[in-house]
């Protein structure tokens, strides 16, 4: 079969090279008619095929014979089947039991502030960062209290309260859990 699609490559080329070559001194070659021997020119005699070109296994055809192809089988000793086992790195991997694919999570917090001598640090700006970003504004009640809900990125570890007021420690960084109480000055 290799011998075969050699030799019709070759008649092939041969035959298109030569046709091009009809003789008479340039410019005008390349005609659709087959070339004669007697100016120099070669024609290639195409030798016919011997044996059938098989067709493509995916459908289409060249115009040959079509070969079946045996069934896929499995060669393990095993029965094929959908179900899949178990991966040993996952046998092996330690999952946290509150381990869940949440990226935000919502932090609670209770903000009180008080001077030392207990009055309240009342309507004053508190700002909740994380790392170099502001993520929540709020103002303090009469009580000098503040409450609420924050929603923060999984990934956040520590937040840091800032309270705008002078005559007491005004900034605190706290780790992360689902509830905070902040207490600044004397407020209890």
């Amino acid at each position: 079969m290799h011998r075969l699609l050699t030799s019709t490559l070759l008649a092939l080329s041969l035959g298109t090279v030569f046709a091009g070559c009809s003789g008479g001194g340039g410019g005008g070659g390349g005609s659709s008619t087959p070339s004669t021997p007697s100016s120099g020119g070669f024609v290639a005699d195409p030798i016919p095929p011997t044996d059938p070109v098989p067709a493509f296994p995916g459908g289409g055809s060249t115009g040959g014979t079509t070969t079946p192809v045996a069934p896929l089988t499995s060669t393990s000793e095993a029965p094929l089947t959908s179900e899949l086992a178990p991966s040993k790195a996952f046998e092996l991997a330690e999952i946290p039991a509150d381990f869940d694919f949440a990226t935000v999570r919502s932090v609670a917090f209770d903000v009180k502030a008080a001077f030392t001598d207990a009055s309240p640090v009342a309507n004053t700006l508190l700002q909740i960062r994380v790392g170099d970003e502001v993520v929540y504004k709020g103002l303090t009640d009469a009580q000098g209290a503040l409450t609420g809900v924050l929603q923060v990125s999984s990934a956040v570890k520590e937040l840091r309260f800032e309270l705008a007021t002078i005559g007491i420690q005004a900034a605190q960084t706290i780790a992360l859990s689902d509830s905070v109480a902040i207490r600044f000055g004397g407020a209890q």
